[in-house]
């Protein structure tokens, strides 16, 4: 019988920080800075999933990485407006 080896497993990247043997895409592990690192340079070539399977955790943490990235950018809130309205006219 033939050894059936699934297609993301050839994008598995080993952590030398791990003991031997240890994988650390089981289900309840914490992610690491690392592997954050690790998705965000792959994710400027490759989709959210791809990316994800290449950093060692899941789809659906990624994509709670996305809406956390997407939630903590700034945005122009009506009281930074009246503050730029007020220093254009002081």
């Amino acid at each position: 019988m033939a050894l059936v080896r699934s297609p993301l497993s050839a994008l598995a990247i080993h952590d030398s920080t791990l003991p031997a043997g240890e994988d650390r895409s089981l289900p309840g592990r914490h992610i690491i800075d690392s592997q954050i690192r690790q998705y965000m340079s792959f994710r400027q070539a490759e989709t959210s999933t791809i990316a994800a399977a290449k950093a060692g955790f899941s789809a659906a943490t990624a994509n709670r990485i996305e809406q956390d990235r997407k939630s903590r950018q700034p945005r122009n809130s009506s009281a930074s407006r009246v503050q730029m309205t007020v220093q254009a006219f002081d």
